[in-house]
């Protein structure tokens, strides 16, 4: 993986997550597929740190704004998947 590539992917990834917390209202329904449902359980556990930092910024569990909980969920998931690929650089001895 290039240079460039290790950075794309993780902004890729950051942006996901951050589209997906301004669409969490639509991951709130339950389904009567065991499959789907647990899908949608997964991606909405997945955006709650985002939440909980809007929820902090704010100081009010009732009013929060969304776009901190995606910035929050931008910063957290870029990081994060920004590390892994680095680890796994590190790990598969690639050079940069």
């Amino acid at each position: 993986m290039t240079a460039r590539k290790s950075v794309l992917v993780p902004l890729g990834i950051g942006c996901l997550f951050a589209a997906l917390t301004f669409e969490i209202s639509a991951f709130t329904f339950h389904s009567s597929h065991s499959s789907f449902s647990a899908a949608l359980h997964f991606i909405l556990v997945s955006l709650m740190p985002g939440i909980f930092c809007s929820m902090a910024a704010s100081g009010n569990v009732h009013a929060f704004h969304l776009w901190v909980a995606a910035l929050a969920n931008f910063v957290l998931y870029f990081a994060l998947s920004w590390s892994v690929i680095g680890l796994g650089r590190m790990i598969l001895g690639q050079k940069k």
